[in-house]
């Protein structure tokens, strides 16, 4: 799809064969959940997704990866999905794993209160993995993602980390960084590191009203873990921050697009786009290019599962995006990133300012202060001559025969 069509931005002459049939999707169980986060996007009206719409979805993803050869995959997702465990996630895992045996690829994405042992050693024996979402100690998480009521999950949650992690071990500490605890940013790192998280990722709200204030005291706070991410790897250990990392892999590649007078790439194969093989399957069997607009925005309506994808919805929606045209903070101006930039998540884009093309000032900031404290850890950690870091960074994300840290 890289092709004179996308570089006029006229996606509606793309055939059919450059738009994979549907073989991944989140599952939208239901709307409902226990928790009233504060920056929940989800409608939590009284939807629920039965069994039968459940198997029909499965089914559909099992027909489109015998055409395809993809193989297919359901993340369980809500609202809270842990709400329809005995209606839906155990019944339709059993049937998968008997009727498919190892071909889907399972997952749950949860808050977690309702997780049992029971639902784990379940989960462990059908190969069910999970994204567990947790903001950080009591003070950030009670004001982040209270119960209904308004009491603190912190105290329900805290004593299942351990258990979590013992049939876990490699999940990822997922957490958003909510305005009024930004604060606490550096502070939740920590906390995350020594409940026994190897990996991390952290994420602004980038629907809060951040001012110039509120943004500084994230960038102290993510110069505090750069200097802690040094620390750490003076005495041989590396800290995992998921977002860093990725920053980090891509300092290669802005070199190397400065270095050539590189335009930004055309991207049409997109998350949320509608023009890939990943989607959501809504609780009444309609199919959306995002998990987060079903109850937000029908134009990212692509389909259902009964008639299939529709064609003539995925080209209209992957008409309006053109990644050489989008465009964030100030315009992109004096952005290191502006020439690698993927153009964000088109969902969020769209649910800040109504655009495909236009990306929220502060997830452009957020991508920037990473850069500056990746460019910064590179820089100390490379005059130093630090193995730990030097091995670290090239073995993953600098594989040219130029080992120059920046």
């Amino acid at each position: 799809m890289n092709c004179e069509t996308c570089l006029n931005n006229n996606c509606s002459n793309i055939n059919e064969s450059g738009f994979p049939k549907i073989t991944s999707a989140f599952f939208i169980l239901t709307n409902q959940c226990p928790l009233k986060c504060a920056y929940c996007f989800v409608n939590q009206n009284i939807e629920k997704m039965t069994y039968q719409t459940a198997l029909d979805s499965a089914n559909f993803l099992i027909e489109n990866s015998k055409e395809t050869g993809f193989t297919p995959s359901i993340t369980f997702f809500g609202g809270e999905p842990l709400l329809e465990w005995e209606t839906i996630i155990k019944p339709l895992t059993k049937y998968i794993r008997n009727e498919y045996k190892k071909q889907f690829k399972l997952s749950i994405t949860s808050n977690c209160v309702l997780m049992t042992e029971d639902k784990l050693e379940f989960m462990k024996d059908n190969n069910i993995s999970l994204l567990f979402s947790i903001d950080g100690d009591k003070e950030t998480q009670s004001i982040n993602r209270p119960f209904h009521n308004g009491n603190s999950s912190f105290d329900i949650l805290e004593p299942k980390i351990p258990m979590i992690l013992k049939y876990f071990p490699n999940m990822t500490f997922r957490a958003t960084i909510h305005k009024p605890t930004a604060k606490h940013t550096f502070h939740n790192m920590k906390f995350a590191v020594e409940k026994g998280y190897d990996n991390m990722f952290f994420i602004p709200n980038v629907f809060d009203d951040w001012n110039e204030e509120n943004k500084n005291i994230l960038k102290q706070q993510l110069t505090l873990f750069g200097d802690y991410f040094i620390e750490n790897a003076r005495n041989g250990k590396i800290i995992h921050l998921n977002n860093l990392d990725k920053v980090f892999s891509k300092i290669p590649q802005i070199n190397y697009a400065h270095k050539n007078q590189l335009n930004r790439p055309i991207i049409t194969h997109k998350c949320g786009l509608g023009t890939g093989a990943a989607a959501s399957i809504s609780t009444d069997g309609k199919i959306y290019a995002c998990q987060e607009m079903p109850t937000n925005d029908d134009l990212f309506e692509i389909g259902n599962i009964y008639d299939g994808e529709d064609l003539e919805k995925r080209k209209k929606l992957a008409s309006l995006f053109n990644s050489q045209k989008v465009y964030g903070l100030k315009n992109c101006v004096d952005c290191k990133l502006d020439k690698i930039c993927d153009g964000a998540c088109v969902a969020n884009n769209y649910l800040w300012s109504k655009e495909l093309n236009r990306i929220p000032d502060m997830y452009c900031y957020w991508q920037q202060i990473l850069l500056d404290e990746a460019i910064k850890i590179c820089n100390v950690l490379g005059s130093e001559k630090n193995e730990v870091f030097k091995n670290y960074y090239f073995n993953n994300f600098n594989k040219s025969n130029n080992r120059k840290l920046v």
